[in-house]
């Protein structure tokens, strides 16, 4: 199978139609319709909950190449004030105290966290800034955007169940699932030689996450391609670039769009948000790919001295993020 590097770095260059322009001299059309409205998760947040942010940007206005770099930096004023300042610059040196954000996986990306904030409304300014040819300083490409952000006295009720691992001696294939029918099938050996590892992590179930976890597809190798397995992912770059991919769209079968949801980490550093803990995908290089997913250190050790790969985001190679409960 493939890492999750290779597969988004394709998946951007195939699906999106990037139009490079710098400055705002040369861009020729008005991108304010689309540009600087910033969308938090979770929707509906508590006095305790970080939030992360991303910030529409028009593709127009997204970089094409890795000169090209996504700055962004927020601050919340002692008044709960929330200031978002989104920069597109080829210097990043110029924005030290600026966060960057990794550009190949924009549709995936968290820029920032904030918070927790204080229960009420708060106020949310965005600007993106892009510099101007003619000036030489970074200028607003639309103007400032305000919108409302409020914090509850409680955060938004969320649906949580267990992801239990099933392993087969047969195959030497690990296989997870949250699904209460799935996993009792399972035990009950309707599919015959799985086996329970004892090991499990929590996700949010589908479509009860408000806006904390992405949708987890999962895609089924063919028999036909000598897989007969499985793979998990919640990123929806990697979920799309795995369907159009030329090398792995005859191989591999959509089987669910939406199995649980899950928190990405940070594209770039491979942090995961506040309250969650890392969840590993370990590859085994074989041709009957298969993976398993752990959030135990000691079991990812072991797994990588045994000759799997870890795949993911950062140098850890986090795949996504558990809800601790």
């Amino acid at each position: 199978m493939f890492s999750n590097v290779r597969l988004l770095a394709r998946g951007v260059v195939a699906g999106l139609v990037l139009i490079s322009p710098l400055t705002v001299s040369a861009i020729g059309f008005n991108p304010c319709a689309f540009s600087g409205n910033a969308t938090f998760s979770p929707k509906h947040p508590g006095p305790l909950d970080s939030l992360g942010y991303n910030v529409s940007l028009p593709e127009p206005l997204f970089p094409s190449d890795l000169n090209r770099q996504i700055m962004t930096k927020s601050v919340v004023a002692p008044s709960g004030a929330i200031n978002i300042d989104v920069v597109i610059t080829e210097n990043p040196l110029l924005f030290p105290d600026h966060k960057p954000v990794n550009v190949k996986y924009r549709v995936d990306s968290t820029f920032e966290y904030v918070g927790p904030l204080a229960i009420g409304d708060h106020q949310v300014t965005t600007d993106v800034r892009i510099l101007d040819s003619q000036t030489g300083s970074y200028v607003s490409v639309c103007g400032a955007k305000t919108t409302a952000l409020s914090v509850l006295a409680a955060s938004a009720p969320v649906q949580t169940g267990l992801v239990v691992e099933f392993y087969n001696q047969t195959l030497d294939h690990y296989f997870i699932a949250q699904s209460p029918s799935e996993i009792s099938d399972l035990d009950r050996g309707v599919h015959p030689g799985w086996s329970r590892t004892g090991h499990s992590f929590v996700a949010y179930l589908t479509d009860a996450s408000d806006g904390r976890g992405h949708p987890t597809c999962r895609w089924y190798g063919l028999p036909s391609a000598g897989l007969d397995t499985h793979m998990q992912s919640a990123s929806l770059v990697e979920c799309d670039a795995i369907g159009y991919d030329p090398l792995t769209k005859d191989r591999w079968q959509l089987e669910a769009p939406n199995v649980f949801e899950m928190p990405l980490p940070d594209t770039i550093t491979g942090t995961c948000p506040s309250k969650t803990q890392a969840v590993y995908r370990l590859w085994n290089q074989r041709n009957d790919s298969n993976h398993r997913y752990t959030t135990d250190p000691a079991i990812k050790t072991m797994m990588v001295a045994k000759g799997y790969i870890p795949e993911g985001f950062g140098p850890d190679g986090v795949s996504m993020c558990a809800p601790l409960l």
